[in-house]
């Protein structure tokens, strides 16, 4: 299991949306963060029956997140779900000091006619204010709502310069905006960030937490046997927000049709589909100091959602707007896309004749 440490630089053009709906609030406890690789698949599979579906309480303040990839299982842990796991012999050893220690600030949205992912720009205009103030940050963002992630020790800072930016008191700060201009000109360079679009479209979607149960076998299939590039679900306030390729999705319902039918029926009308996902790694992490708004920056015309781990940032976007999306990147970034799987057979077949 693996920690990360990160620090470097960013830009940022003016925002004129309206964030007057939106307002920021402190979660109650630090969390956990860890990272477990795929090689040690038992422990993963522990955490995640055991934080999921067993005698932990689904409270209101519950808070429990993973994010799963070919590479490995982030996860965020409350401390409900530490002691749920017997501290020591599983995550606590990995716990140096209180700089492993983060603090979760939700970003909340109070209007009754538009979505967290619709008040556009949101993501660039917080991020962008955090990195001027040389503030690293994770983010996690579902449909409905907006989290970012800040080291314990970086909260207060954090808080306060999110609660301006929404207020809008950090939009006139000029001279904010000039510094994130000019650390976005060196994280191009020094962070080497490296886009690539997933092959999969997701689906996602939410349900209440106490349908955990019902939906046990669903969610353990998607989240530990799917073999999916990523996948995604997170606790909190008494909501759990799912996101699962579309492929996936269709597996389980051709092998175990009333699974994935007491999931859809959970879901109900929130299921949003046809997102695309843009995997964004740095050699220093996605803790890096402005990585994020760099990438955010010229998408802020456009819905977008965003999952952190500590290696790295995804990014989704709906398919409709993919193509508008990597267009506006292309001046600051390479997107590599997936190889089709008829090119990658007929490359395979030449390789075996040559031999």
């Amino acid at each position: 299991v693996r920690w990360s440490v990160a620090m470097k630089k960013r830009k940022h053009p003016e925002f004129k949306q309206d964030y007057s709906t939106l307002a920021v609030f402190t979660y109650y406890s630090n969390v956990a963060a860890c990272f477990v690789p795929s090689t040690e698949r038992q422990l993963s599979t522990h955490t995640i029956v055991t934080c999921l579906f067993g005698k932990r309480a689904h409270t209101e303040s519950a808070m429990f997140s993973c994010s799963v990839t070919p590479e490995g299982v982030f996860f965020l842990l409350d401390r409900t779900a530490v002691e749920a796991l017997d501290l020591e012999p599983y995550i606590g050893r990995h716990v140096e000091s209180a700089n492993d220690l983060w603090r979760c600030l939700y970003i909340h949205e109070s209007s009754e006619t538009r979505n967290g992912s619709e008040v556009f720009g949101t993501l660039a205009a917080l991020t962008a204010q955090l990195a001027a103030a040389q503030v690293p940050v994770l983010n996690m963002t579902s449909l409905e709502r907006n989290f970012m992630l800040v080291r314990a020790h970086h909260a207060d800072a954090a808080l306060k310069q999110l609660q301006e930016t929404l207020e809008g008191r950090a939009h006139a700060d000029s001279s904010a905006m000039g510094l994130a201009c000019d650390l976005n000109k060196n994280i191009l360079t020094a962070a080497s960030p490296r886009l690539e679009l997933l092959p999969e479209s997701v689906a996602m979607g939410s349900f209440p937490s106490d349908k955990i149960p019902q939906c046990a076998h669903a969610l353990i299939s998607i989240l530990l046997y799917s073999g999916s590039a990523f996948c995604h679900l997170f606790e909190l306030g008494g909501e759990v927000s799912l996101i699962m390729d579309e492929s996936s999705l269709a597996a389980l319902s051709s092998t175990h049709l009333s699974s994935a039918n007491v999931l859809l029926s959970a879901i109900g009308d929130s299921i949003a589909r046809n997102w695309r996902v843009l995997s964004i790694g740095c050699p220093a992490g996605s803790e890096t100091v402005g990585i994020l708004s760099a990438i955010c920056l010229p998408l802020a015309s456009l819905p977008i959602m965003n999952v952190s781990t500590l290696e790295r940032n995804f990014l989704l976007i709906k398919a409709a707007q993919l193509e508008q999306a990597i267009e506006l990147l292309a001046p600051h970034f390479e997107v590599a896309r997936p190889v089709p799987a008829y090119a990658a057979s007929s490359r395979h077949e030449q390789q075996s004749s040559c031999v």
